[in-house]
């Protein structure tokens, strides 16, 4: 089947679609929200993983031909994947506007711990504790007693399912069952004093979400750029997230950010590619002058899609600030990372 590709699920489901000359990523986007039931899919996004390297991750702009994603040479290095690319920035609004979304949202986030996602930044501690909450989760949404066993995790279940393979790695199983249960008390103390009910589920996965927002770069994609000033050269490190619009990283130990832009004030995004290896991107703001930033092809087609889509997500779900090249004079900047993209027919 020539024209079909696989798209993979965060919840572990995998659909092929069968396309088209025409068929574009947003076909695709919309058929998923359609038999997902989602109803925002402004959050979503088709992103091409790189195999066996996570942490290459690249966006798709919904106009993109689905034809053209999947001829490129290097198509067959890489997998389509349906993810909420464009995160709240509090979960508890996704929760009671979509959720459908929410619950997509948490799973993924439980996959990315696992597969150490946000390893360079997440504590141990904080790990554990998340560990701590997955677990919980998963008893209250499978009815069990709270008064489960660490014992009957591990044979039942499998710590592994809960902890990252370093983690494992590196302590002994009496210290992570130490850590856990000591982590699993302090959940509870957290999340039950206020009311007489026991905690729900989706109490659960909110603390959980919302520890994970507090890493950058969970809410957040960090781009290195060259900054194109009027007499200079300035090379920065942007960070682009919802909490920070575009921002750049003064000193990352201390936290030390100043704010570029904020979506709100973008009024255009223009992608041009400079050569074979890098692309220009200008930002165009109200009143101010443009920020003009140089980055590898492949990272600066995945800023421009970042910012479109958080611009489509809170400024204006019909806004065209970045429009894809026209489909048949396909952007010389796409002879990037290679591609797998998928639609149509279910």
């Amino acid at each position: 089947m020539p024209n079909v590709l696989k798209v993979y699920l965060e919840n572990g489901q995998t659909k092929a679609f069968k396309f088209e000359k025409t068929t574009t990523v947003k076909d695709i986007l919309m058929t998923l929200k359609e038999k997902l039931s989602i109803n925002v899919i402004e959050h979503f996004a088709l992103a091409l993983e790189e195999q066996y390297n996570i942490s290459k991750l690249y966006l798709l702009h919904e106009d993109e031909l689905i034809e053209q994603v999947v001829q490129k040479k290097e198509s067959h290095d890489y997998r389509c994947l349906f993810r909420v690319c464009f995160v709240p920035k509090d979960p508890v609004d996704l929760l009671q506007e979509d959720p459908v979304a929410f619950e997509y949202l948490y799973l993924q986030s439980c996959s990315d711990v696992l597969q150490e996602r946000f390893a360079v930044e997440m504590k141990c501690s904080v790990a554990l504790r998340l560990a701590a909450l997955h677990i919980q989760e998963r008893i209250h949404s499978c009815g069990q007693s709270q008064k489960i066993t660490f014992k009957y995790i591990e044979k039942d279940w499998g710590i592994d399912n809960f902890l990252s393979p370093t983690l494992l790695r590196n302590m002994r199983g009496k210290d992570i069952k130490k850590a856990i249960s000591f982590h699993m008390k302090r959940n509870q103390c957290i999340l039950e004093p206020r009311q007489k009910q026991p905690i729900s589920a989706s109490q659960v996965r909110l603390q959980y979400l919302k520890i994970l927002g507090d890493l950058k770069t969970y809410g957040g994609k960090i781009f290195n750029a060259t900054l194109m000033l009027q007499d200079r050269e300035s090379y920065v490190t942007l960070l682009v997230g919802a909490k920070y619009g575009i921002s750049q990283i003064i000193n990352n130990k201390l936290n030390i950010m100043i704010t570029l832009a904020e979506f709100s004030s973008i009024s255009k995004i223009e992608l041009t590619a400079e050569s074979e290896k890098v692309s220009l991107v200008k930002v165009y703001l109200q009143d101010v002058k443009p920020l003009s930033l140089l980055l590898e092809s492949n990272s600066a087609k995945d800023i421009a899609c970042l910012i479109f889509g958080y611009c489509k997500l809170f400024v204006s779900t019909s806004t065209s600030i970045f429009e894809w090249p026209s489909n048949n004079l396909y952007h010389r900047v796409s002879t990037e990372e290679g591609k797998t993209g998928i639609h149509t027919s279910l």
